[in-house]
């Protein structure tokens, strides 16, 4: 009878191990989602498009794209445009995204013309552990030319987005 019970108690040691290193990947490492709701991302991605949150990864760049908490607490997926201490110019007559005086390349947005969308004025400094971001969709959504929603901050971030195709 003892060596029924060391056995049943070697298999549940080993299930529980597996069920904590997948817990703990999901948690810590990556996170597999479906895109839904909005299309402030379009065309880059729209609802329906798999994507991996890679949360290892705490240096983000300038035109990646991340998950992020907003202060409601939900999930949102949108693009760095500019980091700490670094100078953001919209001039929305020409449609141009200027950072530190020069022209973003950008030709994952979706419009040629961009609607003037937000309260800040221009051009701004983002703040110490923030990062200016906008959707690819401009004239849907307005990322942190609202000033409501702002900066984010890098205790908000989630991960950096792979883009699964």
């Amino acid at each position: 009878m003892k060596k029924y019970v060391f056995i049943s108690l070697g298999i549940i040691l080993a299930f529980s191990l597996v069920f904590f290193g997948l817990f703990a990947i999901k948690t810590w490492v990556v996170s597999r989602a479906i895109m839904s709701g909005g299309e402030g991302m379009a065309p880059t991605l729209t609802t329906g498009d798999k994507i991996t949150i890679y949360k290892l990864n705490r240096n983000f760049k300038n035109g990646d794209i991340i998950a992020y908490k907003s202060n409601e607490g939900e999930t949102h997926i949108t693009r760095i445009i500019a980091t700490e201490g670094q100078v953001v110019n919209i001039v929305f007559e020409q449609s141009a995204v200027y950072v530190d005086g020069q022209l973003l390349y950008e030709p994952y947005i979706k419009q040629e013309r961009m609607e003037i969308i937000g309260d800040l004025q221009y051009p701004i400094t983002v703040p110490k552990d923030s990062y200016f971001v906008m959707e690819d969709n401009r004239n849907y959504s307005g990322g942190s030319r609202f000033s409501s929603k702002g900066f984010i901050s890098k205790d908000r971030i989630i991960g950096k987005v792979l883009i699964d195709r």
